[in-house]
C-alpha cells in the first residue's frame, strides 16, 4: 500500500492541520472542557491561541523574585516552566543549570530539568532526568505522564504505555493521559486497543474535540487497512503521530493533585455576581479562574467566568465602581513563590477584563495575598483555597489609593 496516498485524507482533518506534531498532548492544543461553540468566540479564541509574549510579564516578575530569592526552588522551578512554555528553552535549561546544586536532588526541579531537555530535543537526557524525578516522587501523574511521552520519543512503546498507565493509576478520569496513552498503542500497531482507549476517554467529555477528530484518524488507518498486522499499523501511525517534547499534558487537572493548576472545586461554583450589586459596604464574591499550570495564562475554562464578571461590571449601576481583584492560593510552595504567583494571576484578570469589556482600568485594583488567607486552614493544600476574589471598594474610597493598585 503505497503511504503518500493515504497521506492527504488524514491531514485533511481539522485537529490535524491545527496542532499537528501536538497530538499527543491535547492541553497544548485546547484547554480542558473547550468545545466548538466555546472555541468559535472571540474570547476564548483569544486564551486558547495567545502568543509566547504572554508569558512576559510572568517571566520578568519571576526573575526579579527569584533574584531576591536565589534559594527559592519553587521560584526557580516556574521560572524555567514559564521560560519552556514560552519556548525558551535554552534560557529554561541555563536557570536550571545555574540553580544551586542541592536542588538536582528534588523531584520537582528534576522533573522540570527531563521537561526542558526534552523540549530541546535531548530526549536520552530528559527521559534520564525524569525518571531521577519519579522515584523522588512516586506515583506523580504527571511525572509518570511526562515519561510516557519521553518513552515514546524513544521508540519504547511498551514502557511508556506502562508508565501512562501507572499515571491512570494516579488520575483515573484524565483525558490527556488516555489520549496520550491511545496514540502509544497507535505507534506500537496496537490500533483496536488505541480506538478503545479513545472512545473511554471521549464518554469524559473533556477535550471532546481533538479525541473525536484522533478518533476519527484511527478509525480512517483501520479502514484503509483492515487486514494490516501489528507493524504495518505501526509504521502508519508513525508516519503521522509524532509525540511532541514541548507540552506534557501539565494543563489537565485532577482530584487528588495538590499544584499550582485549575482544579476545579466544589465550593466555589459559577459566582453569584449579583452579589456585588447588596447594599453592604465591601460585598465580595470568590471565583474560579482557570489558568495554566505554574503559570498566570489563562486557560480556555476561564472564560464563561470572566465573561459573567465582564458583563456584572459593565452594568449601570455599577459603571462608576471600582473593584479589587485579589488573587489567593494554596499553602503549597514557598511563601514568596504563592505571593508572586498571586499577584501575576490578579493582573491576568485584570487584563482580560480591560481587554475584552473595556472596563476602565483605573476600577480594577489588583492585589496578590497568596497563601495568607486560606479559606480552609485545616485544608491548607486544598483547591478551595485557590481562588480570585472580587471585591466592591467603598465609592469615597480615595483614587489615590486605587492608583496605588496595579
Amino acid at each position: 500500500m503505497d503511504t503518500k496516498m493515504m497521506r492527504n485524507p488524514w491531514r485533511a482533518t481539522p485537529f490535524l492541520g491545527g496542532c499537528l506534531g501536538l497530538i499527543l498532548v491535547l492541553a497544548a492544543c485546547a484547554a480542558p472542557g473547550d468545545g466548538a461553540r466555546n472555541a468559535a468566540s472571540p474570547q476564548a479564541r483569544a486564551i486558547a491561541t495567545q502568543p509566547f509574549g504572554a508569558y512576559g510579564a510572568s517571566i520578568e516578575r519571576l526573575r526579579r523574585a527569584r533574584a531576591a530569592h536565589p534559594e527559592d526552588i519553587d521560584l526557580t522551578v516556574a521560572l524555567a516552566r514559564n521560560l519552556r512554555y514560552a519556548g525558551k528553552a535554552d534560557a529554561a535549561a541555563k536557570v536550571l543549570a545555574d540553580a544551586p546544586a542541592r536542588f538536582a536532588k528534588n523531584g520537582r526541579f528534576l522533573a522540570e530539568l527531563g521537561a526542558v531537555r526534552l523540549a530541546r530535543g535531548d530526549f536520552s537526557a530528559g527521559l534520564a532526568a525524569l525518571k531521577k524525578a519519579e522515584a523522588q516522587t512516586p506515583g506523580d501523574w504527571r511525572v509518570l505522564s511526562s515519561l510516557g511521552v519521553a518513552n515514546d520519543l524513544m521508540g519504547a512503546h511498551g514502557p511508556a504505555q506502562a508508565a501512562f498507565a501507572e499515571a491512570l493509576k494516579a488520575c483515573p478520569d484524565n483525558a490527556a493521559i488516555m489520549n496520550n496513552l491511545a496514540i502509544s498503542q497507535a505507534l506500537s500497531g496496537r490500533m483496536d486497543d488505541a480506538i478503545v482507549t479513545l472512545r473511554r476517554a471521549l464518554a469524559l467529555d473533556r477535550h471532546r474535540r481533538q479525541i473525536d477528530a484522533n478518533l476519527g484518524v484511527f478509525l480512517d488507518i483501520k479502514g484503509q487497512c483492515p487486514s494490516c498486522g501489528a507493524a504495518r499499523l505501526s509504521t502508519l501511525s508513525a508516519t503521522f503521530f509524532a509525540p511532541s517534547p514541548t507540552a506534557l499534558g501539565e494543563d489537565e487537572t485532577c482530584p487528588r493533585s495538590s499544584g499550582k493548576t485549575d482544579a476545579p472545586s466544589s465550593e466555589i461554583k459559577t459566582a453569584p455576581f449579583a452579589r456585588l450589586m447588596q447594599k453592604s459596604a465591601t460585598p465580595s464574591v470568590n471565583i474560579e479562574v482557570h489558568f495554566r499550570f505554574d503559570s498566570a495564562v489563562l486557560q480556555g475554562g476561564a472564560q464563561g467566568v470572566l465573561d459573567a464578571l465582564g458583563r456584572t461590571l459593565l452594568l449601570p449601576a455599577l459603571k462608576d465602581v471600582r473593584f479589587e481583584i485579589a488573587g489567593h492560593t494554596d499553602a503549597v510552595g514557598s511563601a514568596s513563590y504563592n505571593r508572586v504567583l498571586s499577584e501575576l494571576r490578579a493582573e491576568a484578570v485584570k487584563k482580560y477584563l480591560t481587554d475584552h469589556f473595556q472596563i476602565t482600568p483605573a476600577r480594577l485594583v489588583t492585589r496578590g495575598f497568596g497563601e495568607a488567607r486560606l479559606i480552609d486552614p485545616r485544608h491548607p493544600d486544598g483547591a478551595v483555597n485557590r481562588r480570585v476574589q472580587v471585591t466592591r471598594l467603598p465609592r469615597a474610597q480615595d483614587v489615590s489609593s486605587v492608583a496605588a493598585g496595579r
